[in-house]
């Protein structure tokens, strides 16, 4: 059992930690659907809109060639609050911008849920 104490400082993280999440994220999970001629493809189904706080992630940046440009992809990390279910490969928009999961729960704890992100450009 939680002691109150610690019950009531958790209660107060929480609470901090939502005042944080000044953006709307629309989230969308994958799934696989037939192409009507006997092949597969990717659909995207929209499971809801979640308040949330979005950064560029400090480390992990790479480049990738495309003719004629070079074009540095980074991290972002997203903040959600503790009961948003989030898995790789979901598709988040958010002020515009679309990102894919590709790390979830990493840094997550008793207070927010964490995800890393791409920017789909």
């Amino acid at each position: 059992m939680i002691p109150p104490a610690i019950r009531s400082t958790l209660a107060m993280g929480k609470a901090a930690i939502e005042e944080l999440l000044v953006s709307s994220a629309t989230v969308f999970r994958k799934s696989t659907v037939s192409d009507g001629a006997g092949g597969q493809i990717d659909s995207y189904t929209e499971i809801g809109t979640f308040p949330c706080l979005y950064e560029k992630y400090p480390v992990r940046t790479m480049e990738t060639e495309r003719e004629p440009l070079i074009r540095v992809l980074a991290t972002w990390q997203f903040t959600f609050k503790r009961d948003v279910v989030l898995e790789q490969t979901d598709r988040l928009e958010v002020d515009g911008r679309s990102f894919e999961v590709v790390g979830q729960g990493i840094g997550t704890n008793s207070m927010a849920n964490h995800a890393m992100c791409l920017e789909i450009l």
